[in-house]
């Protein structure tokens, strides 16, 4: 039984890839390169593409015109166990038709490395409680996952996360229905799995101050299709954030910490 993935330290390519949605164009020609080690953040208003675009890096939506690419290899020719062992993807939202506990919710995640079993190990149970205690809600692992509240529910969905040691990580706004301390606490555990681990973690966040301060890079959509990607000190700037929210924002230094805030 493997406990982490064997896939080695990814990279996603993405090469001319156009986003479209009935027929309107959202990402136009995108070029980008996600290496194993990076943070991206992808910011945007919505209906950007932001959503879109995570889906179809997760090999949800299929490709129209461009390509993606994980270790040189085209997404649509990894076989799906492997893919799951290589990619974890956090959608924006869930609905949980079943009573199922917040311990069996995680360790479903583990199915990529049951090599046709079925049944659980000893050390899935134990990785799992040890992901349910670094996102605080070991003391739910019985609990049925409709009784939780949202933040609860997101914490587990998260702890499924770690536990399928994926290297690229794929994560639609990780920090919807958190508590202020939950938030820090989440992108910190983002931060130390990029470094650690040397992920390469993709994620949609709407809070510009968090993004500048855990992500490495920044993935800017525009409103006309076009983007802007580097590192956060150059692609988050109050010129730039303002162009691409269509929104006047200020960019104030306290301390040594840049906050940005609607002008």
């Amino acid at each position: 039984m493997q406990s982490h993935s064997t896939q080695p330290s990814s990279q996603i390519q993405v090469t001319d890839l156009t986003v479209s949605v009935a027929r309107q164009v959202l990402i136009s020609n995108l070029n980008w390169q996600i290496n194993a080690g990076d943070c991206w953040c992808i910011i945007g208003r919505n209906g950007a593409g932001k959503s879109t675009l995570m889906r179809t890096l997760a090999g949800l939506l299929p490709v129209v015109h461009g390509t993606v690419a994980i270790n040189g290899r085209s997404l649509t020719s990894w076989p799906l166990m492997d893919l799951a062992r290589l990619r974890a993807y956090l959608p924006q939202g869930r609905n949980d038709a079943f009573g199922y506990r917040a311990i069996d919710t995680v360790l479903a995640a583990r199915h990529p490395y049951h090599d046709g079993g079925y049944w659980e190990s000893e050390q899935d149970i134990d990785l799992a409680l040890a992901a349910l205690a670094e996102l605080d809600v070991d003391h739910l692992a019985h609990r049925d996952v409709r009784s939780l509240s949202g933040g609860e529910r997101q914490r587990v969905a998260l702890a499924a996360l770690i536990v399928q040691y994926a290297q690229c990580i794929l994560l639609d706004e990780p920090t919807t229905a958190l508590d202020l301390p939950h938030q820090v606490n989440v992108m910190e555990l983002i931060a130390r799995r990029c470094k650690s681990h040397h992920n390469a973690v993709i994620m949609v966040s709407h809070d510009l101050n968090l993004a500048f301060r855990y992500a490495t890079h920044a993935l800017l959509l525009m409103p006309d299709g076009a983007w802007q990607a580097g590192p956060v000190g150059e692609t988050m700037t109050r010129d730039s954030l303002s162009k691409c929210l269509e929104h006047p924002i200020d960019a104030v230094w306290h301390g040594e910490q840049c906050l940005f805030v609607p002008h």
